[in-house]
């Protein structure tokens, strides 16, 4: 008896990690050459975000993708689309911080007190926002309900085709 017959092969978190860092991909490129080209000096140099946006990606995409595969309507989608742009821009703010912190020499003698490493990821996560949240929550919430009503339903149907032609 074969069991792998019946199992199958489309993991819902598995496709959803792959889809957020392709996503996570294409937002990086459209936040460094669109959104921050004026910018001389980067915040986070290109390898680095990249390794976050992709990893940030598939961390999200596989936790977040199970509540998206359901059908639901498409509202329920895009606000989880809003809660992973929100945690995704923690997550860098987190990034940049450790970067800044590690990187600059002079960066420690200027924070004396812990309140001001909160007060300065603070200012961070807000600027990070401001400039790149707003855009970020839009495509995420857009990419969601693209993923739950049009990408996952597809799949599943050429799936089920798929089956169908293989066992006639």
């Amino acid at each position: 008896m074969d069991n792998n017959k019946n199992k199958n092969p489309l993991s819902p978190s598995w496709v959803g990690a792959i889809f957020f860092a392709v996503f996570a991909f294409c937002f990086l490129l459209f936040t460094k050459y669109i959104l921050l080209s004026l910018q001389q000096s980067a915040v986070l140099p290109f390898f680095p975000a990249l390794l976050v946006a992709l990893i940030t990606g598939i961390f999200l995409g596989a936790i977040f993708t199970k509540y998206l595969t359901y059908p639901k309507s498409w509202i329920y989608a895009f606000l989880i689309g809003i809660l992973m742009a929100l945690i995704a821009t923690a997550l860098i703010g987190l990034v940049i911080f450790l970067n800044l912190y590690f990187s600059d020499s002079t960066f420690t003698h200027r924070l004396h007190h812990w309140q001001d490493f909160f007060i300065l990821y603070g200012t961070i996560f807000l600027s990070l926002f401001l400039i790149i949240g707003l855009w970020l929550m839009l495509f995420t919430g857009l990419a969601a309900v693209y993923f739950s009503k049009h990408f996952w339903p597809t799949l599943i149907a050429i799936d089920k085709a798929h089956s169908k032609t293989n066992h006639s």
